[in-house]
């Protein structure tokens, strides 16, 4: 009875409860989207999934807190036609093309674009939010990339790179996490430096584009006199204390969630606050029938940069291949089922 493709662990705090009346919409009170670019391909359909039955007639205010890919896919769900805006998304996220190694400039204009098109002009259904609020996490710096050399800049990432592996807020004076929102802040102080300001008209668009906005491969964001990159940079898989104690929902690509982007080099820094999370992720078995074995990812580009229509091939395979996910989670709201299927964190 064990779900196949798609496997779903939970944190101590609800395990439990979990267990003993299974998984509800009601009790859903975050949705937490992560960093990870590409790898988020096979969760189309699941998003798709979620968008038409089970999220549909949530009556609560559900919290929607992404970075990166994560926001965009946030974005997606607060507007007011879901499905529409997650298959503008992934079309024109799919079908990204650039020339062979293209400038920051080029990449930015591409995330722009994403973005944009994504948005569709809906503003104000973000601005004046009901019961589905957006927190698009972002990462601020206290130095200006405009004055620095390309290699300074790259010194400067490595710098940043080696005192998040070695101590998580030692970053503090360099980076900091900054989330715009149409709604108060949902998180707890955690040591990181945060800021949390509100979405307005001028800020919407700008702040969508840094949340994905990449170091190294596209120009920052310049919001209000400061620069900011990826939220992923210090929330790569939002390790985030929320305050709630009902159920943090994230659909994600692993069985684990890493703090910051650079701590996925690492093998000794794992999520602190995950007590309310239930986890829902791709089971190795379903990597393995994707092409290559492996989720989609940034490499691809590189991969198949001299042959874009490949990649494309690539990744919609694998979007396709996601409805196995959104087939298991079906399964999943049966209780005997989840009961079998849950695991712990």
């Amino acid at each position: 009875m064990k779900t196949k493709y798609l496997h779903i662990k939970a944190g101590k705090n609800i395990y439990e409860r979990l267990m003993d009346r299974g998984l509800r919409v009601e009790d859903v009170r975050v949705f937490a989207g992560a960093a990870g670019g590409p790898k988020w391909i096979p969760l189309y359909h699941l998003d798709k999934y979620l968008m038409q039955h089970f999220l549909k007639n949530h009556k609560q205010t559900i919290d929607f807190y992404g970075t990166s890919i994560g926001a965009w896919r946030s974005l997606a769900y607060v507007l007011p036609k879901p499905v529409e805006a997650l298959d503008r998304l992934a079309e024109v996220y799919i079908n990204q093309r650039y020339s062979i190694n293209p400038s920051w400039s080029e990449v930015s204009a591409g995330c722009h674009k994403i973005v944009k098109e994504t948005l569709n002009d809906e503003h104000q259904a973000i601005l004046n939010p009901t019961n589905r609020r957006l927190h698009i996490g972002v990462t601020s710096t206290s130095f200006e990339a405009l004055k620095m050399s390309e290699s300074q800049l790259k010194r400067k990432f490595l710098h940043i790179a080696i005192r998040q592996i070695l101590h998580r807020k030692s970053t503090n004076r360099l980076i900091q996490r900054v989330t715009y929102s149409n709604a108060n802040s949902i998180l707890n102080d955690d040591g990181i430096t945060a800021q949390h300001l509100p979405l307005n008209d001028e800020n919407l668009l700008p702040a969508l584009q840094a949340s994905g906005a990449i170091p190294m491969i596209m120009n920052p964001v310049r919001i209000d006199g400061v620069d900011c990159w990826d939220g992923g940079i210090v929330d790569y898989h939002l390790d985030l204390k929320y305050r709630t104690d009902e159920v943090v929902f994230q659909p994600h690509f692993f069985s684990y969630i890493k703090q910051g982007w650079f701590d996925k080099y690492t093998r000794f820094r794992y999520s602190k606050h995950h007590h309310n999370t239930l986890l829902l992720y791709p089971s190795d078995e379903f990597v393995r029938l994707l092409p290559n074995q492996k989720l989609t990812e940034t490499k691809d580009f590189y991969t198949y940069m001299n042959d874009t229509d490949k990649r494309i091939e690539v990744w919609l395979k694998a979007k396709e291949l996601g409805r196995l996910l959104a087939e298991d989670f079906e399964r999943l709201l049966d209780l005997e089922v989840f009961r079998e299927s849950l695991g712990r964190f």
